[in-house]
């Protein structure tokens, strides 16, 4: 399907008209992805997120603690982009009996999204991103180009907890 992110595929199955029950029960894993610019190895520099990035991504002060992030000059290697490749983040949404529970009660998209993210640690795309950037794989304005933020993102401790980094 194409959907702004996991929860989205469950909405999507239950806009066709399939009965509530029969996703509850059938639907073990909804992995969303998208393809972000990898920043340029040869020519990344470090840089400190202003007052503006974080406010973009929804932070207000030391929530990036401890995260390294760059930005491509521009070389021969990346034709004067900062990037070079491609890489995927993910959500994984695997569907808990809340969440299932939430489907059968035709809960609503946020709903949905809210209850997966505190049942079964649902990291999302915009936070998968901030953390691919925050690890220096990708930079802050390509997350908010590419990625829906849909809820208000944890701090880089905590993504990297949950994703074991």
């Amino acid at each position: 399907f194409h959907t702004e992110d996991s929860i989205g595929a469950l909405i999507r199955l239950v806009n066709m008209k399939i009965e509530p029950f029969l996703i509850s029960s059938t639907i073990n894993c909804v992995l969303a992805q998208r393809l972000l610019r990898r920043v340029c190895t040869n020519c990344r520099k470090k840089y400190t997120p202003g007052m503006t990035e974080l406010k973009l991504l929804g932070y207000t002060g030391g929530e990036l603690s401890g995260g390294t992030f760059y930005k491509g000059d521009g070389c021969g290697n990346c034709r004067n982009s900062g990037y070079k490749g491609r890489m995927a983040v993910h959500e994984m949404l695997l569907p808990d009996e809340q969440v299932r529970d939430a489907v059968l009660k035709n809960a609503t998209t946020q709903e949905l999204r809210e209850v997966s993210i505190n049942s079964t640690g649902l990291v999302t795309l915009f936070e998968n991103g901030i953390y691919k950037a925050a690890i220096g794989e990708t930079t802050i304005e390509e997350v908010l180009r590419c990625l829906p933020k849909l809820v208000q993102p944890r701090p880089f401790a905590e993504l990297k907890r949950l994703l074991g980094g």
